[in-house]
This record gives C-alpha cells, sequence and structure tokens, in this order.
C-alpha cells in the first residue's frame, strides 16, 4: 500500500466491507440514512464509493442517488483507495481487527470514523483520524475537510506513518522474533532434561 497516493482533491468517500457482518450493513445504512443527507446539503458535489462482498441487492432501490457508486466485490483496493480523499468508517458497533481502518491508513488515505472504528489502535483524533460519534459531527467533519486537501494529506501521512511503524508484517516479524528467542533459551538454573 505504500504506493498509493490518494487523490485529495476528488471529494469522493470509499468505504469497503463484508457485508455479512453486521455492523457494516448497519454502518451503510447509517452513512446513508443519517450522515450523507447533511453532507450533501453543504456539499452536493461529494460522492460515495462502496464496495466490498456480500452488498445487498436492496440497496441499489433504496438509495438510488447518483452519488452513490456500488462496486461490490474489488479484488484489489489500490487504485481505488488512490481515487479516493477519504476512507469513511461510520462503524457504531462491532469488534474484532480494524483491518479496514489499516488498511485505508496503510494507504494513506486519511480516515473519518467514530471510536468503534479506531478501537484497540493507539490513534489520535485529529492527528491520525477524523473522528465523532453522531450523524451531524461526521458530516461535519466530510464537509470541512473536502476542503482542505493539504490537511487530509497530514493526516492521511500520519496515518501511514502509525501503520509503519505498529502494524507493519515486519514489525511483527521482530516482535515475534524476540518472544520465540526468549522461550527458547533455557531459564537460569534450569536443568537439561537430556
Amino acid at each position: 500500500y505504500a504506493s498509493v497516493h490518494a487523490d485529495r482533491n476528488s471529494r469522493r468517500l470509499l468505504f469497503i466491507g463484508n457485508y455479512e457482518y453486521g455492523p457494516n450493513l448497519d454502518a451503510i445504512e447509517w452513512a446513508l440514512d443519517e450522515i450523507m443527507p447533511q453532507v450533501w446539503a453543504q456539499a452536493p458535489d461529494v460522492r460515495f464509493a462502496i464496495g466490498g462482498f456480500g452488498m445487498p441487492q436492496t440497496w441499489r432501490e433504496r438509495w438510488p442517488d447518483p452519488r452513490i457508486e456500488w462496486l461490490g466485490f474489488v479484488p484489489d483496493l489500490r487504485t481505488l483507495q488512490a481515487s479516493a480523499a477519504m476512507f469513511f468508517a461510520p462503524l457504531r458497533q462491532g469488534g474484532g481487527s480494524k483491518l479496514k481502518t489499516l488498511e485505508a491508513m496503510a494507504a494513506g488515505l486519511p480516515v473519518v470514523t467514530t471510536a468503534q472504528g479506531v478501537s484497540g489502535l493507539s490513534v489520535t483524533n485529529g492527528e491520525h483520524y477524523l473522528g465523532s460519534e453522531d450523524a451531524s459531527g461526521l458530516a461535519t467533519l466530510i464537509v470541512e475537510y473536502a476542503d482542505k486537501p493539504a490537511r487530509l494529506e497530514q493526516i492521511g501521512e500520519a496515518g501511514r506513518v502509525y501503520v509503519r511503524a505498529r502494524h507493519d508484517w515486519s514489525v511483527s516479524a521482530a516482535q515475534l522474533e524476540v518472544i520465540y528467542t526468549r522461550f527458547s533459551q533455557p531459564k537460569q538454573g534450569s536443568r537439561s532434561c537430556v
């Protein structure tokens, strides 16, 4: 993802998820029912690209707005990430790893989300991501930062640096190597079984 350079001027939001997972369904329904109407009232040219596995077919009929791009499953996210200004993850529920958030940050995409969207990550609101807990707050962030490409660049790069420092495979491998070395060494004063 280091080769991805987001288009800060595209005014395009991106969400990728598995829609067999309830929290992703809730996130999109909340976004399209409550958040995006507020965004479009102030910034009608903002677009929302939605991709991922298991997308309900009824969504296209429920939200026929041409500013919504229904992408379905996308095998390689890099081109899509490069065409977006922000990654929008309005998650209100769920647990587990935050792979979608980490992937977006690794690609240098500034992330607009809730505390749930970054739970378990050591990131700071306003530095590594943009966060709010309610629909109007999230809409305000999107509208405000859509016109601040330089600030989006700063937040996107801070997120990328965070992922490289804390979640890159090389970092994980080095941490595992330390653990394996520690456990493979005989303890002081212990006797060999041989």
